[in-house]
């Protein structure tokens, strides 16, 4: 190194370019910049997979929804209907906790009911 210096003083060329070229030999040649890049690669590669991860779960939780509103909707439920729709609504709340994990926020934990019978109802 203290010979580059010594023959780029001899010939004329300025001590600034000197510290530039071997400052960028040193990032390029040493691979700091690759691993920069490839350090942004996985991290891209996280994301998208974190986002695939995130649909598919959504995709579960909203064929559970259906099949958890079909039930409850049925108006004569037997005991073996009724712990099923127990056992949906306890792993559509556990989906909602991975879905918001992996979200980076608090999960919202559902507690289905059917629908309120009307009530006071007159015809004119």
């Amino acid at each position: 190194m203290l010979r580059a210096i010594a023959r780029c003083m001899d010939k004329q060329v300025p001590l600034w370019w000197v510290i530039v070229a071997s400052i960028i030999t040193l990032l390029v040649g040493s691979g700091a910049v690759w691993e920069f890049q490839k350090s942004r690669i996985e991290t891209a590669k996280l994301d998208l997979e974190k986002t695939k991860l995130s649909l598919d779960i959504r995709e579960r939780m909203r064929a559970m929804q259906s099949e958890i509103v079909k039930l409850l909707q049925e108006p004569n439920r037997n005991q073996q209907q009724q712990t099923a729709l127990l056992a949906m609504i306890e792993n559509f709340n556990t989906a909602e906790k991975a879905l918001a994990a992996i979200e980076g926020r608090k999960p919202t934990l559902y507690g289905f009911s059917p629908p309120a019978a009307p009530q006071n109802i007159q015809v004119n």
